[in-house]
């Protein structure tokens, strides 16, 4: 009895294993959207220093730089998308350790990089590299109370000179916001603060305006005040108020579009309760609070990390919040209309967006990090989202780790950079890989009609309706799978694969008139000039001869019944 017991509890467990490898083998296959490219470890890298890349930018040459740290030291490295090759910037000691948070790229193909280290004279990471590899340590600003500066986030202005914001440690400790300009003759200094700024605060974006002034954004102390400072081209800032209704939080990042509208995000609280702080900063200064998602309920704790600006005037604001008290990854479409939550289509339980980016294709990309509820761990998640905000996973092949960055590459694909590792080694080292969606071609044959250009679909997309081809003499009749016409498509099928579609054509036949009418009462025959000819759509499929004969069966069949009808008139008489 105990060994039957045994073997029935064997069988259940080999039953659960099956259905759990089923399912994880399932969910796996379930995303198995693009081909990744893990890029080389760069040049100058050992295969198990551990770090991670927080920021990357494309260069006009179409090269891609992204910035980070490695254990202590700072981390610069150069991609090149066509060769598939990366190589790291070697930096002068002076500025070799800390953490690199962001790089700016320039028009000669250079950049600049900002972070935290340096030492008492260089006061923060600041670097100019050429394309060349070449290092300039930049100048710090001129100020004897200013002791160091965090520098974060940067933006090009008109006249091609660099801001950057961050905080400033000053003398008895101090700290507070701070903007340093660096000027194009590699000078640099440090802008003045309205009163209103106070310490403990810090700038955590800037974003440059088409008239030379910009905006840069933080907390203002150390009480959690948002902060929302202009200043204007000559570098005198003033505070921008911010709604009433924000009564809490701070500003983590800010993008702007084509009109002069600024959108700013961070996190915080609307009327004392946490919520999401997203706001829009008009060219009047005139400030609005986005409304939360209106698709969504028990949405609440939002932390957004990342802001981008869409060409129909909308915002994609990318981070995680709480909904139905869960912890979950999401993007959110902010909007004068209304926000929306997009559908990532896929459970994101104690995940969050880092970055979101639009591809060319007029679909955005969103990384991050996502907890599997199969292994336990936290892996690198990427998700597409289409035009209508649904969502599907791109799988990687990182066990564990997470995404900080994405860059859309102008031919479809997209590099992402963060940090990832495995099971075996549990090493978390910098990580960039580049997706290649999977594509398939859709052919349209159309037996001589009119041409209809072809579809590249990503896999999972759907076939757009073309418009209706044309053919001399005949009439369209839909598009089919196969070549005889018989198996109409279906344009809500996700495409899987390349194929062509048939064009299906129904014949016009083209009938005169009768060519005359006889007068019974006076036994005269008169002829009417027969109209234009008339057009009848008969069902006959172009190449079909049987059905070709339908009017001369219809003909035969009107003159029996004259004939009758003639024959029925002589016998009443």
């Amino acid at each position: 009895m105990k060994n039957l017991k045994w073997k029935a509890l064997c069988i259940v467990m080999c039953l659960c294993f099956a259905v759990f490898t089923a399912y994880a083998q399932k969910n796996i296959n379930a995303y198995n959207y693009g081909n990744e490219e893990v890029f080389p470890i760069a040049d100058g890298l050992a295969s198990d220093d551990e770090g991670v890349y927080v920021n990357a930018a494309q260069l006009p040459n179409g090269k891609v730089v992204s910035v980070g740290y490695l254990s202590n030291d700072v981390l610069v490295s150069v991609f090149d998308p066509q060769t598939q090759t990366a190589t790291r910037i070697t930096l002068p000691e002076v500025i070799s350790s800390g953490e690199a948070h962001s790089v700016i790229p320039l028009a000669d193909n250079s950049y600049m990089i900002f972070g935290l280290g340096g030492n008492e004279v260089t006061k923060g990471l600041a670097a100019k590299i050429d394309s060349a590899g070449n290092v300039e340590v930049l100048a710090a600003p001129a100020s004897q109370e200013l002791k160091r500066v965090n520098y974060v986030y940067g933006d090009v202005l008109n006249d091609g000179s660099v801001i950057v914001a961050g905080i400033g440690t000053f003398t008895n400790d101090k700290k507070q916001p701070v903007v340093v300009k660096f000027n194009t003759d590699g000078t640099s200094q440090l802008l003045n603060l309205p009163e209103l700024v106070m310490d403990g605060g810090h700038f955590s974006d800037v974003c440059a305006l088409a008239d030379g002034s910009f905006i840069a954004v933080g907390q203002r102390d150390s009480n959690s005040i948002p902060l929302i400072v202009k200043f204007s081209a000559d570098g005198q800032g003033k505070v921008i108020p911010t709604p009433a209704e924000i009564t809490n939080g701070e500003f983590m990042k800010l993008t702007k579009d084509a009109n002069g509208n600024v959108v700013a995000v961070g996190e915080g609280r609307i009327n004392e309760e946490a919520q999401q702080i997203a706001v829009k900063i008009k060219p009047d200064e005139s400030v609005s609070v986005f409304e939360k998602p209106s698709n969504v309920t028990n949405y609440e704790r939002v932390y957004f990390y990342h802001v981008m600006a869409q060409d129909d005037g909308s915002f994609l604001a990318s981070g995680t919040a709480e909904i139905n008290g869960v912890e979950t990854g999401v993007v959110v479409r902010l909007s004068d209309e209304g926000s929306l939550l997009l559908n990532p289509q896929m459970d994101l339980s104690n995940g969050l967006f880092y970055a979101t980016k639009a591809l060319p294709d007029g679909t955005v990309v969103s990384v991050g990090t996502a907890y599997n509820s199969i292994s336990g761990l936290s892996e690198p998640c990427v998700i597409q989202f289409d035009t209508n905000g649904n969502g599907k996973r791109i799988a990687m092949s990182a066990e564990i780790g997470m995404l900080v960055d994405v860059i859309a590459l102008a031919d479809g694909s997209f590099m992402v950079f963060g940090m990832s590792g495995n099971t075996q080694t549990w090493e978390i080292i910098p990580a960039v890989s580049r997706f290649t969606l999977i594509a398939h071609t859709v052919n349209f044959q159309t037996f001589d009609g009119s041409q209809v250009a072809s579809q590249t679909l990503y896999d999972e997309g759907f076939v757009t309706i073309p418009n209706e081809p044309t053919k001399e003499g005949y009439i369209f009749e839909g598009w089919y799978t196969d070549e005889q016409c018989t198996i109409a498509y279906d344009f809500n099928s996700p495409v899987k694969s390349s194929f062509t579609l048939y064009a299906k054509w129904e014949e016009k036949l083209e009938i005169p008139s009768n060519p005359g009418n006889e007068n019974p009462k006076d036994g005269n025959t008169t002829n009417k000039t027969p109209n234009k000819a008339s057009e009848i759509q008969a069902s006959v499929k172009a190449g079909d001869s049987t059905n070709k004969n339908v009017f001369f069966i219809a003909a035969v069949g009107s003159l029996m019944s004259i004939i009758l009808l003639r024959a029925r008139k002589r016998l009443n008489k």
